[in-house]
């Protein structure tokens, strides 16, 4: 792993070869137009669902005082409004999760899947079905197959909590499944 100027970011050397397609890839989803700005206790409680979910450790949060927007294997930064969005932060955090695996690739194939994943579980299947099909018109290239993820031990009764909130957390929040 690498100290990057932003922090430990694994795999420096790849080349981020289809961020420029994943971003046009984004911008054409009817989610990303979502401006409901989230509580600072919202964000918190998001990334440590889908920490939980994804069996990682929950990153650092930086929310203020801070003037790039990033993710690295284990802090988020979302020092702006816009950026305490559910699609701004299922994208970063998709970052963290792909930084804690052994195939990180910035916005390569397991970023790409690891993304489609968090928005399907966290947005919901209308948006993960259109995030797919966006892919597949500009050409983001993505995996199917699981990959090997650093566990985090949550014990049991944490995971269950984490779940049920989780339910709530998208019956109350989720427009976008249909």
């Amino acid at each position: 792993m690498a100290l990057s100027y932003i922090g430990n970011i694994p795999n420096t050397h790849i080349r981020d070869h289809q961020r420029k397609r994943l971003y046009e890839a984004e911008e054409e989803c009817s989610f990303w137009n979502d401006i409901n700005v989230l509580s600072i206790s919202d964000v918190k409680y998001l990334i440590s669902s889908i920490s939980a979910w994804a069996k990682i450790k929950p990153p650092t949060g930086i929310l203020e005082g801070h003037t790039m927007v990033y993710a690295t294997q284990d802090t988020i930064s979302l020092p702006y409004p816009i950026t305490k969005t559910l699609p701004y932060i299922c994208h970063e955090m998709s970052h963290v999760i792909n930084y804690n695996s052994d195939e990180a690739d910035h916005h390569g194939r397991n970023f790409a899947s690891t993304y489609l994943k968090v928005v399907r579980q966290f947005i919901g299947l209308k948006s993960y079905r259109e995030l797919l099909e966006s892919f597949r018109k500009h050409k983001v290239k993505f995996r199917r197959q699981k990959r090997n993820v650093k566990y985090y031990a949550v014990s049991h009764s944490d995971e269950r909590r984490s779940q049920g909130q989780l339910r709530g957390y998208q019956q109350a929040t989720n427009k976008y499944s249909g």
